[in-house]
């Protein structure tokens, strides 16, 4: 049931950043107030700022597979931000990690965009 909620989390990050994206906004100023409720009505308050500074290390939790990993919202923050980001995977979850890598490298490749 936790997991089913993280990834809840995490998917929704993903897809509202992806969704400013995709409507061109990818530098504006955010400030969505927090929704009370489960995803993906509710979610908590989310302030963005773009300043990419540059490349961004994200270590990996051992307690949170999907919501602090690979794609988790750190990871989506700082690309968000133009940030390259460089993640080291848990020993917890190497193959969950793995997987979810080549996941997005795979969407990367269909959308035309660089590795």
């Amino acid at each position: 049931m936790r997991l089913n909620g993280e990834f809840d989390r995490t998917a929704f990050q993903l897809r509202c950043f992806a969704d400013l994206a995709e409507a061109g906004v990818p530098f504006a100023h955010v400030d969505d107030p927090a929704v009370s409720g489960p995803p993906p009505g509710g979610h908590p308050a989310m302030v963005r700022t773009l300043v990419p500074l540059g490349p961004v290390a994200m270590f990996s939790a051992s307690n949170f597979p999907f919501a602090f990993s690979v794609l988790g919202g750190d990871t989506a923050s700082a690309l968000a931000a133009g940030c390259p980001v460089v993640i080291k995977a848990h020993s917890a979850h190497l193959q969950l990690s793995a997987r979810v890598h080549a996941l997005a490298q795979q969407v990367l490749q269909i959308l035309g965009l660089p590795a």
